[in-house]
C-alpha cells in the first residue's frame, strides 16, 4: 500500500509545501532542531508552551469579564420596557360636586408628573448601566479580536510543528528500518531490544504529534466560534447604542407629549365641567326664583288675617260669653239659696237665744 504523503497526513492545502516562504521554512528547520525523539522530556515539551499560550490569554479575558461586571444587557432593556408599560397616563377615580374638578385635575397632573419624573430618573440610571455594559462589550470584542489572531498564530505554529515532526518521523522510521535489518543480521539479542526501544520512542512522539494535530483541528474550529461570539457582542453593543441614542430619547419625548396631551385633555374636561356646573346653577336658581315668585304673588293676594280665623275666633268668643252667662246665672241662683239658708239660720239662732235666755 502506498504511504500517505505529508500533505495528506496534515490535511494541508495542495499548494502549501510549494508556497512556503523562506521564513516558514526557517522556522520549520528551527523546530526540527529542537526535536529529539529519544528524549522523553523534549518529546513532552514539544509545542506545549504554544499550546497553553492561548489558554492563558483566555483566562485573562475571563478575569476582564468579571471585573467589568458584564451582566445581561437584555435585562436592562427589559426593565426600561416594563417601566414604560407601567407609565399610565389615564386618569383614575371620579369625584362629584361643583368644585371637585379643581381638586381632581390637580391630583391627576401631580400623579402624572411624579410618574414621569420617577420614570425619567430610572431610565437615566438604566442608561448609565447600559453605557457600562456597552463599554465592557467593546472590550470583550477587542479581546476576542486579539484571541482570533492568537488562534491563527497557534494554527500556523501547530501546522509547522506537525510538519517538522512528520519530517523527523520519516527520518526516524528509516533509521528504525536500518536497525531492524541490523538486528536480523546480528546474533546479539540486545539489538532486538534496541529496535523495541526505538519503536517505543517513535510511538510516543507519534502520540505527541497526534495531540498537536488535535489542537490544530480545535484551532480551526475555534476560529468561526470566536467570530460568532464577537459578532454577537458587537450586535448587542449596537443594540445598546441604538437604545441609548434613538429609542430611549424617543420614549422620553413621547412620554412628555403624553403628559402634555393629558394636561390639555384635563383642561378641556375642566372647561366642560365648569360649563355644566354653571348651567346647572342657572337652572337651579331660575327654578327657585320661579317658585319664590309664585309664593310671593299668592301671599300678596291673601289678607293679613284669614276669614276662617276670624270666624273661628268669633265662635270661640260666643262660646266664652255663653259659658260666662251660664256661670253667672248659676252663681246668682246659688247666692239666693245661700241667702235663704242664712236667714233661716239667723231665725233659728234668735229663737234659740230667746228660748234659752228666759229659762236661765
Amino acid at each position: 500500500m502506498e504511504q500517505a504523503t505529508m500533505q495528506e497526513r496534515l490535511m494541508l492545502p495542495v499548494a502549501y509545501e510549494t508556497s512556503m516562504t523562506p521564513e516558514i521554512m526557517r522556522r520549520i528547520e528551527a523546530l526540527k532542531s529542537t526535536i529529539d525523539v529519544h528524549d522523553k522530556g523534549k518529546v513532552i515539551a514539544y509545542g506545549r508552551e504554544e499550546q497553553t499560550s492561548i489558554g492563558k490569554f483566555s483566562d485573562s479575558i475571563l478575569k476582564g469579564v468579571g471585573s467589568n461586571e458584564l451582566g445581561a444587557a437584555g435585562e436592562l432593556l427589559t426593565q426600561v420596557i416594563e417601566k414604560i408599560n407601567g407609565y399610565n397616563a389615564d386618569a383614575s377615580g371620579k369625584e362629584s360636586g361643583f368644585f371637585s374638578f379643581f381638586r381632581k385635575q390637580k391630583s391627576k397632573l401631580q400623579t402624572l408628573q411624579v410618574k414621569y419624573q420617577s420614570l425619567a430618573e430610572n431610565m437615566n440610571t438604566v442608561v448609565r448601566d447600559l453605557q457600562k455594559k456597552d463599554f465592557a462589550l467593546g472590550q470583550i470584542s477587542s479581546n476576542l479580536e486579539i484571541m482570533y489572531h492568537e488562534n491563527c498564530k497557534l494554527y500556523e505554529f501547530l501546522t509547522m510543528a506537525v510538519y517538522a515532526g512528520e519530517q523527523v518521523l520519516e527520518d526516524e522510521r528509516r533509521k528504525l528500518q536500518e536497525l531492524r535489518e541490523r538486528a536480523q543480521r546480528s546474533a546479539n539479542p540486545m539489538e532486538s531490544q534496541k529496535v523495541s526501544d526505538f519503536e517505543s520512542d517513535i510511538l510516543k512522539f507519534e502520540r505527541r504529534l497526534y495531540d498537536l494535530k488535535l489542537s490544530r483541528t480545535i484551532a480551526i474550529q475555534q476560529a468561526p466560534q470566536i467570530r460568532l461570539i464577537q459578532k454577537g457582542a458587537d450586535e448587542v453593543s449596537d443594540s445598546i447604542k441604538k437604545a441609548i441614542t434613538t429609542a430611549i430619547p424617543i420614549w422620553k419625548t413621547q412620554m412628555a407629549m403624553t403628559l402634555g396631551m393629558q394636561a390639555v385633555r384635563e383642561g378641556l374636561n375642566a372647561v366642560g365641567q365648569v360649563k355644566d356646573a354653571t348651567n346647572s346653577m342657572l337652572l337651579a336658581n331660575s327654578e327657585m326664583n320661579k317658585q319664590l315668585s309664585a309664593e310671593i304673588a299668592q301671599a300678596a293676594q291673601d289678607g293679613v288675617v284669614d276669614v276662617e280665623t276670624i270666624n273661628e275666633v268669633n265662635q270661640n268668643l260666643i262660646e266664652v260669653l255663653a259659658d260666662s252667662c251660664q256661670t253667672a246665672q248659676k252663681a246668682i241662683a246659688r247666692q239666693d239659696e245661700d241667702a235663704k239658708k242664712l236667714q233661716e239660720s239667723e231665725a233659728e239662732l234668735k229663737a234659740a237665744i230667746v228660748k234659752y235666755t228666759n229659762l236661765c
